[in-house]
């Protein structure tokens, strides 16, 4: 209430003013610099003007506003690591202007007992506007407040999509509640690959008639080369003698076409020759001497 009586005794100046932060109480205001983050000018670590015990269930939060339509963020930061800042809420569009609350802001559970800051921003026509309170989060709450208030013609709407996102833990030995967050992780196993079966090697003869080109990947391109012809020399004729009946056998040259190549050597055709006479005997030689004897005495009667 005090905050509002000083605020409403220098409208003059709140006239030219763009927010006027109420709850929780801002560490220093300073028109000029609002523009400056993250706390509009002032040290974020400044705890000469009190510290504000925040219930993580729920804190009001109240401003006095001069423009019509702007976006508020709400964020909060270690007093170890003001440079950190991190959404608690998600993000409100506010039209209308003078007064706007709202009732139980939470805090951040996993900073119970630490010192921290708390940041609003507000995105205003002229810029980002920024203001700082020191806090420290508590058990509890929401806290109980009757001071909390909006004017006839303030409506406001959360953004979808914005909000708080896990806090960072902070290093600071006080002790704390922490939240863990375990992610599961899938192992997918990959089944080796089954042996391929060898093919069989036993060779199969199939007939070349039943052979169908039309299952072979490519056609094979058989090429036959015909060999020159050669002279050829002529055999000779070996006569084959035989005591009970001789014949030879001496090859013939079949006639051979014309650009056909070589003659062809036949052996089917057989020359026989005339029989031998018989073999004389004992018997015949003396029948010879015989028959000289009487020519030779037939000779000599006719002499005489």
């Amino acid at each position: 209430m005090l905050n509002k009586l000083i605020a409403i005794a220098s409208i003059s100046s709140l006239a030219r003013a763009h927010y006027f932060l109420q709850s929780p109480p801002s560490i220093g205001f300073d028109d000029v610099k609002l523009t400056e983050t993250p706390c509009g000018g002032f040290d974020a670590t400044d705890r000469s003007g009190g510290v504000t015990e925040w219930p993580v269930s729920g804190f009001p939060f109240s401003v006095i506003t001069t423009h019509l339509d702007v976006i508020w963020t709400f964020k909060a930061a270690l007093l170890s690591d003001v440079s950190n800042f991190i959404d608690i809420y998600p993000n409100v569009r506010q039209t209308g202007i003078s007064e706007f609350c709202l009732p139980a802001l939470p805090g951040v559970e996993a900073w119970i007992g630490q010192d921290a800051v708390f940041q609003v921003v507000q995105q205003a026509p002229d810029g980002y506007l920024y203001q700082c309170s020191a806090i420290k989060f508590v058990s509890g709450g929401p806290a109980l407040t009757s001071d909390c208030s909006n004017s006839t013609s303030v409506r406001a709407s959360i953004i979808p999509g914005t909000g708080p996102r896990p806090p960072v833990q902070s290093s600071s030995t006080t002790t704390r509640r922490s939240t863990t967050t375990s992610i599961s992780s899938t192992t997918s196993t990959i089944p080796d690959p089954e042996p391929t079966e060898e093919p069989n090697t036993e060779s199969s003869t199939t007939p070349a008639t039943t052979a169908d080109s039309s299952t072979h990947a490519h056609d094979e391109t058989t090429t036959t080369v015909e060999p020159m012809s050669m002279p050829t020399k002529e055999p000779m004729a070996v006569p084959t003698t035989h005591h009970s009946n001789d014949h030879t056998d001496i090859p013939t040259y079949a006639p051979t076409p014309s650009g056909s190549g070589s003659p062809t050597v036949s052996t089917n055709s057989t020359t026989t020759l005339p029989t031998a006479p018989p073999a004389y005997t004992g018997t015949a030689s003396t029948g010879k001497s015989i028959s000289f004897l009487a020519i030779f005495i037939a000779i000599a009667v006719c002499l005489l």
